[in-house]
């Protein structure tokens, strides 16, 4: 097996940091430390704590895009049933003992204005499962992909703050049971 080159484990060291106290609240020092590095290491991949924020949100965003993937394509080869299963991946993920909230969205909240470049990043990864979602009804020739997908991308979203604001594990499947009765009018 390869082994991680250091800036790999500096990024995943700044994604769980990042994920459980905010990109605020986590300093350099506490990334040194994490990732086990020195600093003189840290800054020879990265020249700002700007650019380490990036490079953990893309590479998040391409772990989870990814994972969300493969699960949904192994789920089924009807359309509303790949597209019922993305709450399930969801429900997974609140689920999970690392759920903290949504990375992106926090990230966004946290920095405001003040890193457009970060904030573009979480706003992308919105828009990419989105497009997936709507790529999957395309497939299923649906008329209206566009708005049908921003629908169920918008009860994720939702599902995904009221799991995280109201501690609802089952945030997901309640979701899901709304995004069925959508989905039965327009499939």
């Amino acid at each position: 097996m390869p082994q991680i080159s250091k800036r790999e484990v500096v990024i995943d060291a700044a994604i769980r940091l990042f994920k459980k106290n905010g990109v605020n609240l986590t300093g350099v020092e506490d990334i040194i430390r994490e990732a086990n590095v020195s600093k003189k290491t840290l800054y020879n991949h990265f020249n700002t704590k700007d650019e380490l924020i990036l490079a953990a949100l893309r590479k998040d965003d391409e772990l989870g895009r990814n994972a969300l993937m493969k699960y949904v394509g192994q789920s089924s080869d009807d359309i509303k049933s790949q597209i019922l299963s993305i709450f399930d991946f969801y429900h997974s993920w609140f689920n999970s003992q690392d759920f903290n909230g949504c990375f992106f969205i926090k990230t966004a909240a946290e920095l405001k204005q003040s890193n457009d470049a970060a904030r573009g990043v979480c706003a992308d990864h919105k828009r990419l499962i989105q497009a997936y979602i709507e790529k999957l009804l395309h497939n299923a020739e649906v008329i209206e992909a566009k708005l049908v997908a921003e629908r169920i991308n918008m009860l994720l979203e939702g599902a995904t703050i009221y799991a995280q604001v109201m501690s609802d594990k089952r945030a997901a499947i309640k979701a899901k049971a709304m995004a069925e009765y959508y989905l039965s009018e327009v499939l």
